[in-house]
């Protein structure tokens, strides 16, 4: 990164309990503006815990989140949208009686200080759709898109916010490898707009092209950050991925 980046995401020592279960473990990291940073994971390792809490839905246990130089722990999920930090779910968040445009439109209206005029919302909206090849749906209840269109769909409304900073949770899941590489090509190519990218998913085709580097969690712990290639052949994150890796006896 050059030296005019700014550092976009601090995430300081976070750790999250749900009753007995310890799903985050001092987990700290940092993302510049402008990265692409990749977290891989085995099923279970806390990943999307991580992302709801740096996304306002879930309240840590200990550590604080920084966000452009703010701390952003305490804020609510509308707020970080409009300091712009947008993220999809691993199962998409769609209103399901509106059409995919008015969908999108909601993005454009939510996420910026002055909202756009319905006009100018449509036609922002119509870019994001076109970006995600949804363009020949715009009119279809969103009910009726596939899981695969959903998705992109729920990308096209995250994107329509503007954001600053954008979280993508499994966004590849159950698509095919062709509607894959597109979705690759669309990220490395929102990087040179600007945005930056925390994102994960088990698919490595994906993950491993895009990403400046990774950061592998398991039972709730960071195991190894680095460069893609050197941390997917690392020893303990193939143990993980394996399910061999055992630390010391404690609760998974």
């Amino acid at each position: 990164m050059d030296n005019q980046t700014r550092l976009c995401l601090e995430v300081k020592g976070l750790s999250k309990r749900f009753g007995g279960q310890q799903v985050l473990r001092e987990v700290s990291f940092s993302l510049q503006e402008g990265e692409i940073l990749g977290i891989i994971g085995p099923n279970g390792a806390g990943k999307t815990t991580l992302f709801n809490i740096i996304s306002g839905w879930v309240t840590p246990s200990g550590g604080e989140v920084v966000f452009f130089g703010e701390k952003t722990t305490d804020w609510t999920p509308d707020r970080l949208c409009r300091a712009g930090m947008a993220r999809t779910f691993q199962m998409p968040q769609i209103f399901p009686e509106m059409s995919v445009l008015e969908n999108v439109m909601t993005g454009a209206w939510f996420g910026q200080p002055s909202p756009p005029a319905a006009a100018q919302a449509r036609a922002q909206s119509r870019e994001f759709l076109e970006l995600v090849a949804l363009t020949a749906s715009e009119t279809t209840p969103a009910r009726d898109l596939s899981l695969m269109q959903q998705r992109l769909l729920e990308l096209a409304r995250a994107l329509a916010t503007r954001p600053k900073l954008l979280l993508l949770d499994e966004i590849a899941a159950g698509l095919s490898l062709k509607a894959v590489k597109c979705l690759t090509n669309l990220i490395l190519r929102l990087r040179t707009q600007g945005l930056t990218l925390l994102l994960t998913d088990h698919l490595l085709n994906l993950i491993m092209p895009v990403s400046d580097r990774l950061l592998a969690l398991d039972q709730g712990e960071i195991i190894a950050a680095g460069p893609p290639q050197e941390i997917i052949h690392d020893p303990e994150v193939e143990s993980a991925y394996l399910g061999v890796r055992d630390p010391a006896g404690e609760e998974g």
